[in-house]
């Protein structure tokens, strides 16, 4: 039958943006779900209150993401693609133990995320 969206919209009549972009959709989706979700734990667990530099670390990784996906897009696909995985098993350690000084220090709603973290980490192993 179809493949991909042919059925929808034949190949033939896309604009060529499109069939560039859409090679590289599974880390540009990764991506976006990653920062995304650094966004949402640095303001869950309230990161700039109870601790500041992990605070920093998170814009850190946000940012390295990004570059990574820029890079990926522009450049050499196939390795940075090695690379997002290597950032996304280093976020989902850095939320794991984050997670857990937040909730050492008194924050209960941690214990949510420091949960999620770790069903997370055992879904990777």
């Amino acid at each position: 039958f179809f493949t991909t969206f042919n059925g929808l919209w034949p190949m033939d009549s896309l604009p060529p943006f499109w069939l560039n972009l859409s090679r590289y959709a599974d880390i540009l989706f990764a991506a976006s779900g990653l920062v995304v979700f650094l966004v949402f734990f640095h303001h869950y667990l309230d990161l700039p209150k109870h601790l500041p530099r992990a605070a920093r670390h998170t814009k850190w990784l946000g940012l390295a993401i990004v570059v990574n996906v820029v890079l990926a897009v522009s450049w050499a696909y196939y390795y940075l693609n090695l690379v997002q995985s290597l950032l996304t098993l280093l976020l989902v350690v850095f939320t794991f133990t984050t997670s857990l000084r937040v909730y050492r220090r008194g924050y209960e709603p941690a214990k949510h995320m420091l949960l999620a973290s770790l069903i997370s980490i055992v879904g990777l192993f």
